[in-house]
């Protein structure tokens, strides 16, 4: 009697093992993105994915649009990339950022996932598209895009340090008042 106890309770061990087995290769991957300007939760819009490559053991095959061919995984963190993709993808499946500054995109099969902003929060620049992987191995990717008040300017050789420009007007000012005042000299020597 004792030996079919132990057998039914392996039995039933190795089948509620098989199960978890089964679920955790099952598992949806999901991929949630925080939407933060420094310390501000940025609770409009919306984002929208799109999946750009499925894994194979090289990296990623793309789709179609996208030219098919394979991608190896460390081409993926590139901007550049993500934009020309962007640029190729059709419509993804949007979603609203909700009132914690959150997206979070679930049910998500292993594969290279483009996302981009659809519509944008008042007061904020849209977000850069960019890539994220799932994958069996790292079914949850938490992602947290750069995003930048409306007004924020970056630096750029058309926008000059305004402190700089002045301080070069004052430095050829400088040169210009003493070049007079040493000519003055020199007449009256």
């Amino acid at each position: 009697m004792l030996k079919k106890v132990i057998c039914a309770g392996a039995a039933a061990l190795l089948l509620a093992a098989g199960t978890v087995t089964a679920r955790a290769t099952e598992n949806p991957g999901e991929i949630l993105v925080w939407m933060r300007c420094g310390e501000n939760m940025v609770t409009g819009g919306t984002l929208e994915i799109y999946r750009a490559g499925e894994p194979v053991p090289e990296g990623y095959l793309l789709g179609e649009e996208f030219g098919g061919g394979v991608i190896a995984g460390a081409d993926i963190p590139s901007s550049a990339f993500a934009l020309w993709m962007s640029e190729r993808a059709g419509p993804g499946e949007v979603r609203s950022v909700d009132e914690n500054g959150m997206v979070w995109f679930e049910d998500l099969e292993p594969g290279m996932y483009l996302i981009r902003q659809g519509e944008t929060e008042p007061g904020y620049q849209p977000i850069e598209p960019y890539l994220a992987c799932v994958s069996e191995e790292l079914s949850r990717v938490d992602t947290y895009p750069e995003i930048l008040p409306a007004e924020y300017i970056p630096r750029t050789a058309e926008s000059p340090d305004p402190y700089l420009g002045a301080l070069g007007i004052s430095a050829a000012l400088t040169g210009i008042i003493y070049t007079i005042e040493a000519g003055k000299q020199k007449k009256k020597s």
